[in-house]
Parts: C-alpha cells; sequence; structure tokens
C-alpha cells in the first residue's frame, strides 16, 4: 500500500542488542510504520511518501520506496528560540496545517459515509456478512470492509480537481457546439 504524509515522530527500540526503527505521520492515528532495522534518517516533520504491507510484525516500509519532499522539514522552518515569527511564516504554516486539516476532515467523512454504504450493502445482501466464527473476526472482517471502502472514497475526492478539469472541457465543447448550431431550440 502506498502512504504520504508528514512524519510526526520517529524513534527507536534496542532488542536482542539491535535497535528496531519506526515513525508515524500526523494525523494517521494508531499507526506506526516500521523500518526494521535500517534507519531511514528521517526527521520530525519530514514529508514523506512511501510502500508499505502489513505483516504479523506490523507495518513493515520497504525503505527502498522512502521519498522525501523538498521542501525544508518543520523544525527547519520553525523560528529560533526566541525569535517571533514574521507575518509570512505564520500564514505558511497556516496553510500548511489546513492542508493537513482538510486532508484528516476528509478521510472522517469518508469514513463515515464507507459505514454507511457497507451497513446498507450489508443489509441489501450486497456485501457478504463479516466473516469469522468469533465476533472479533467478525468485527476485523467488517472494520476492513469499512476501511477499503473509506480508502476508494478518499482517492475519489483526491482525485476530483482532475475529474472537474474533464467537465469543464466537456461543457466548454458543448458549448462551442450550441453556438455553431445557433443554440439549442426547446421547439
Amino acid at each position: 500500500m502506498n502512504m504520504t504524509g508528514r512524519v510526526g515522530w520517529v524513534g527507536s527500540k534496542k532488542l536482542s542488542g539491535r535497535n528496531y526503527y519506526s515513525f508515524n505521520l500526523i494525523g494517521v492515528k494508531d499507526m506506526f510504520f516500521r523500518t526494521g532495522t535500517v534507519d531511514a534518517g528521517l526527521v520530525k516533520g519530514d514529508q514523506v511518501s512511501f510502500e508499505y504491507e502489513e505483516n504479523q510484525y506490523g507495518l513493515q516500509v520497504d525503505v527502498k520506496s522512502i521519498v522525501k519532499d523538498a521542501t525544508p522539514s518543520a523544525t527547519q522552518n520553525a523560528p529560533a528560540v526566541g525569535k517571533v515569527a514574521t507575518k509570512d511564516n505564520y500564514w505558511e504554516k497556516k496553510a500548511q496545517d489546513d492542508k493537513i486539516r482538510q486532508h484528516i476532515i476528509s478521510y472522517q467523512a469518508a469514513t463515515n459515509t464507507a459505514l454507511k454504504v457497507v451497513e446498507t450493502a450489508i443489509q441489501l445482501d450486497i456485501l457478504p456478512k463479516p466473516a469469522g466464527s468469533k465476533i472479533a473476526d467478525k468485527f476485523d472482517s467488517l472494520l476492513a470492509m469499512v476501511e477499503q471502502v473509506a480508502d476508494d472514497l478518499v482517492l475519489k475526492f483526491e482525485n476530483a480537481p482532475a475529474h472537474i478539469k474533464e467537465l469543464k472541457a466537456i461543457s466548454q465543447v458543448a458549448d462551442s457546439a450550441e453556438d455553431v448550431d445557433g443554440g439549442i431550440s426547446d421547439d
């Protein structure tokens, strides 16, 4: 799976004489991405994208897939201690925070919508009832369904600007066709 976001925490833990590294992203609650024994060189504030998979050890990152954005980290953007942030810094930081906040709001809305979609689909026998003999297995199955639908909705939301451009182009072609034909008549 692919993930993009701003690093909110980086840490390591020593087990059996080896350091194991992990990090999380701002706005992605309770998800810690592991890089194993490889220090990926991430710092808090880095904008990153990467591939990961879930295995028996958690969310394992393909370290070779990590791409850092060229923008400086949040710690580098922060004003020096004792100095007042300028008006320009304020608006830049606010714009960054707004983008993150909007992404979180979009994901929350997609999750709420996904929950209703899955609930309705199960009631209408479009989706199978959650599998498993134990309540925990059924719950995990239901969460997986909701997460998949939510992820699909978020992708559609993120791709919406491209679809809007396509619709505008189609609309402009239709408008120019009306001009050539002298307009559409209701007769």
